[in-house]
Formats: structure tokens, sequence, C-alpha cells
């Protein structure tokens, strides 16, 4: 288990009632061989398409924490929060000082087949607020733009782990929020 400090813990409390996006993929690859590429340290860099460099903050048993760099250059923090070898783990991600989301990711083992990995997000823009100022967000924007990002990331594993190579940039198209411009 990771330790977490009590704001953490509230924030992904309350983040888990919110409304959520997800995305699975099965990847023809054993569950060891999965989880083992997505518990390295920097290892977003070799297959997520949007991500410029990965660096470690921490990186141990007791606390994960490392920094996404985007495409675009936007920088965002994730901090670790539940960690089961082979079975799951749970984080918030978001820029420094500002509104983060949670992230789930789980890993299921279907035999000689390989393995399904999905991932839930309950992102910050899901919250309670204000019906106009949700408008303008565009709820419907922002959930098939995660879905976007979702899909292109679990390829990205689902490329690495069956093939062994790294992911190109934008692989598998531009993200709005993530790729450069």
């Amino acid at each position: 288990m990771v330790a977490v400090d009590s704001a953490s813990a509230e924030l992904a409390s309350q983040l888990r009632q919110v409304s959520s996006v997800r995305h699975h993929v099965d990847i023809s690859a054993p569950r060891n061989d999965v989880f083992g590429a997505v518990s390295e340290p920097r290892h977003l860099e070799t297959f997520h398409p949007f991500c410029r460099s990965n660096l470690i903050i921490h990186w141990n048993a007791e606390s994960r924490r490392d920094v996404i760099e985007y495409r675009n250059g936007r920088v965002f923090v994730r901090e670790f929060l539940a960690w089961s070898d082979l079975e799951s783990f749970e984080l918030l991600i978001g820029p420094t000082g500002w509104q983060r989301s949670l992230v789930s990711w789980n890993f299921e083992d279907r035999g000689e087949s390989g393995c399904r990995v999905s991932i839930r997000i309950n992102p910050h823009v899901f919250q309670p607020r204000p019906r106009f100022v949700f408008f303008l967000l565009g709820r419907r924007w922002v959930r098939r733009s995660l879905e976007t990002y979702l899909r292109s990331v679990l390829l990205g594993l689902k490329h690495h782990c069956e093939t062994g190579e790294k992911v190109a940039p934008n692989q598998w198209g531009v993200h709005p929020y993530f790729s450069a411009t």
C-alpha cells in the first residue's frame, strides 16, 4: 500500500462519486508482462503516444509519484494512492496547484489469450458546479476527448506489450489537449 495524505484521500473519495469515462483493451501478452510494463519507472515514455517525458519524483513501495510532460508542454503530476501488484493501481493526476482527476487502472488475467487492461477516469470537471459553467465546458466534448485519449494510451500499451516496440508520438492521431500544435 502506498502512503497517502488525508487531503488526497478525501479528494479521491469525492471524485469516486462523479461520472467516469472508461475504456479497455485486450492484450495478447501475459498479465505479468503487461503489469511489469507499467510498473517500471518512466514507463509512460515507452507506450504513451502523447508523453514527451515521464520523470520520477519517488518510485518505491511506500511512495510513487512522477511527472508527465505531454507533447504540447503541459506538465501533470501523478500521485499514486493505491497499488496492488498484478491487479490494479489508482492515482490522482493534474497540474501542480490545480484541480486533479482520479484515474484507476485494472488488469484482468484472461488465461491463454492474455489480459484485459481497463482505465477509468473520474475527471474533476464532472464534479457538481453551476449548470451554466458545466454547459460551457461541454460535458459531451470532455467525455469524447477523454475516450479518445484513453483509447490511444491503451492502444500504445497493447502495441508495446505485443511487439516490444516503443510507440511513436501521436501514433493513433493527435489529441486536441495533449499533442503539440
